[in-house]
């Protein structure tokens, strides 16, 4: 029987595998094992061995063990199927799960009716699963413990209310909560086909919002009828997913963030809606497999923004090299939060070229001046702009064009006082030439004047929810719930 040699690598010894008994040593012995063993190429090309003989050698050549095949460092433990399933419905709702001790079910999952749900303030989340259990145990414990199970695994409940999770050699016993704290949760049945273009208006439209945003409409997305919007108050982005929904969503920037992260594809849409409202309050998306997220609406609605993103403007191909320009001379400014002037021809981190540093952009229209991490924020959407129509703002659009030419993404930026369209060796004019969306300056100032959209200085033309609801459509006078997929869009693109 052929046994590996410690002296001659890839060649096989008849004799043992003493350094002595070598077959390089007894070339007739080494052609027998050869013919043996099927070994039909040269000794001097490895990648003509046999596959056994050709895997040894790399071992050995690698410096690895000779008596088996390297390790991979940190090779990920055998897990059982069952137990790979549950980890990753748990990964799942774990995106709405929230850190809140004031809730009685904080940290927990509800198992139940073959499904793991997840209750937040705001969200909720539902993954299908094949455990038939009816209990409430700590989740980050549970995937914890479905980590060590290895190739083993039992779940049950036992008498004393917990959950218990052991495998060969492991086991864990699970703390639980009643099932009382953790009411029915129930997602709004689908009602409409959607699909991954509203995964991505939440990727575009929440590069704005924030979670952290001081009024309902910076921490939050507008979702409506074929375009999803988002603000920070000096800068509108919006985006045509191009599917028919209700009017007035307003969701938080969290939960449409926990939408984009999913990979499985979107299937379907649901909603509830408040007749006190005039709009939704409840959402649900769906996913492939049985999955989905709902979140409450905020009671909120954004003001009339038709007239600020849809103003008519004429945006222009962007000029090469601008946010390199942008990214190389605003370490430069002197404001806190560093702003960047756009001059004829260049880009200044100050308003004389006479300071700081600028940069050549041909082609370039000045006359403007903007905070540098702002255009940041936007510039992965941007392919054209309008620096010229309005004189305290920039209009640009983005995205791949459609069957009309026109791409998915359009916004504005608002810009700062202070800007100019000549570079004079002078200081700028004292009269400011920037106003903020509702009229307050925006101005270089550690703390900025503005409040923008939604703030004590909103156009009086739209206040807070002083829009009338819609006679017919979702929700309203004749509303079926369903979707006529035979009825156009209104527009074919932007202000079409």
């Amino acid at each position: 029987m052929l046994s590996p040699c410690h002296a001659c690598g890839p060649l096989h010894c008849v004799l043992g595998s003493r350094k002595r008994d070598c077959l390089q040593s007894f070339p007739n012995l080494r052609r027998i094992a050869n013919s043996l063993s099927g070994f039909s190429g040269t000794e001097e090309d490895p990648d003509s061995w046999p596959d056994f003989e050709r895997s040894y050698y790399e071992t050995r050549t690698k410096g690895a063990n000779i008596m088996g095949a390297p390790r991979k460092a940190g090779r990920p433990p055998k897990i059982n199927p069952q137990a790979e399933q549950l980890t990753k419905a748990l990964a799942f709702v774990s995106l709405v799960s929230e850190d809140d001790e004031t809730l009685p079910n904080n940290g927990h999952v509800m198992l139940g009716s073959n499904m793991a749900v997840v209750l937040g303030r705001m969200m909720s989340a539902g993954h299908p699963i094949v455990e038939d259990l009816e209990i409430c145990p700590h989740l980050d414990r549970l995937k914890l413990a479905l980590a060590r199970s290895g190739a083993g695994l039992t779940i049950a409940k036992t008498a004393g209310g917990s959950l218990s999770v052991s495998g060969k050699k492991f086991r864990a016993l699970i703390p639980t909560v009643p099932q009382d704290t953790m009411p029915p949760i129930f997602p709004d049945m689908p009602v409409a086909v959607v699909n991954d273009s509203i995964k991505e208006a939440f990727k575009v439209c929440g590069t704005l919002a924030t979670e952290a945003g001081e009024r309902v409409i910076e921490a939050s997305l507008l979702l409506e009828a074929y375009v999803c919007t988002g603000t920070n108050g000096v800068a509108m982005m919006q985006y045509m997913h191009g599917i028919d929904l209700p009017p007035h969503m307003v969701i938080s920037k969290t939960f449409a963030a926990a939408v984009a992260k999913v990979e499985a594809p979107l299937t379907g849409f649901g909603f509830t809606w408040s007749e006190e409202l005039q709009k939704p309050s409840s959402i649900t998306f769906w996913f492939e497999g049985g999955l989905w997220l709902r979140c409450n609406c905020y009671s909120d609605r954004w003001p009339e923004i038709e007239q600020i993103v849809g103003a008519a403007n004429y945006p222009a191909a962007l000029p090469a090299g601008l946010f390199e320009a942008i990214e190389a001379v605003e370490k430069f400014s002197d404001d806190k939060e560093p702003s960047v002037y756009f001059n004829d021809g260049k880009v200044q981190s100050h308003y004389t070229a006479e300071a700081g540093a600028s940069f050549d952009v041909p082609g370039l229209q000045g006359g403007k001046r903007f905070k540098a991490k702002l255009v940041r924020q936007v510039s992965p959407y941007v392919t054209a702009i309008d620096l010229t129509t309005f004189e305290d703002r920039a209009f640009f659009t983005g995205g791949t064009p459609n069957e009309f030419g026109v791409g998915a993404i359009r916004g504005v930026l608002m810009g700062m006082a202070g800007a100019h369209k000549v570079a004079p060796a002078s200081e700028p004019q004292s009269e400011p030439v920037g106003t903020a969306w509702g009229g307050a300056e925006i101005t270089g100032d550690d703390e900025p004047d503005t409040v923008g959209w939604g703030g004590t200085d909103a156009p009086a033309t739209a206040p807070w929810g002083s829009e009338e609801p819609q006679a017919t459509g979702w929700g309203g006078e004749g509303d079926s719930s369903e979707i006529d997929t035979d009825v156009p869009p209104p527009n074919v693109g932007w202000g079409g």
